[in-house]
Order: structure tokens, then C-alpha cells, then sequence
């Protein structure tokens, strides 16, 4: 267990890093990425300075409850389901986001 918890450690550290490292336009979130705890992610990107007012979307098959829905509201600009809403309306809503290409 301990090496599980010091290898999700160091996931979690090289995702903030490199965005530490890179101008993001926006950000596609599971909030159920393997061995992450997508809510920590987040609330960490968060306080990356060029970070704060990155766009994000969650896109998550978690279901999502009210509470989620509470702790997001603040963080992320959609809160959706990968099984209601198809990568079609994600990228749509990424356009909108950033700006047609």
C-alpha cells in the first residue's frame, strides 16, 4: 500500500508540474483518474498562478452528486457525464471556452 500511495504522490506532483511549466487554454478533468483523486487535482491546479482562471470541464463517468456539484461550482466552468454527453458537445464546449480555431 505504501508504494502505491508514493507512486499516485508523485502522479499527482508531475501533473501540477508540468502545469507549473505550461500555458494551458483549457482543461478537459475526469474527476476519476487512476491512483489521483481528481477533486485534489484541481483544487491544487487552482492555486498554480497561470492556472486560476484556466477554463475546466469536467467531462467524469463519477456519478455526481449534489455535494460534488457544490465543491466544483467555484472551480469548473461544466460538470457534465461522459455517459450523457458525447466528446462532440465537450469540444463544443471548449470552442466556447477558448475561442474557434
Amino acid at each position: 500500500m505504501i508504494a502505491k500511495t508514493v507512486l499516485t504522490a508523485l502522479m499527482l506532483v508531475s501533473l501540477l508540474l508540468a502545469a507549473s511549466e505550461a500555458e494551458f487554454d483549457a482543461v478537459v478533468l475526469d474527476l476519476l483518474m487512476p491512483g489521483i483523486d481528481g477533486f485534489e487535482f484541481l483544487d491544487r491546479f487552482r492555486e498554480i498562478n497561470g492556472c486560476r482562471n484556466t477554463p475546466v470541464i469536467v467531462w467524469t463517468n463519477k456519478d455526481i452528486t449534489a455535494e460534488d456539484r457544490d465543491r466544483l461550482k467555484n472551480s469548473a466552468q461544466l460538470i457534465t457525464s461522459e455517459a450523457s454527453v458525447g466528446v462532440d458537445a465537450v469540444l463544443r464546449e471548449l470552442q466556447l471556452c477558448v475561442g474557434a480555431t
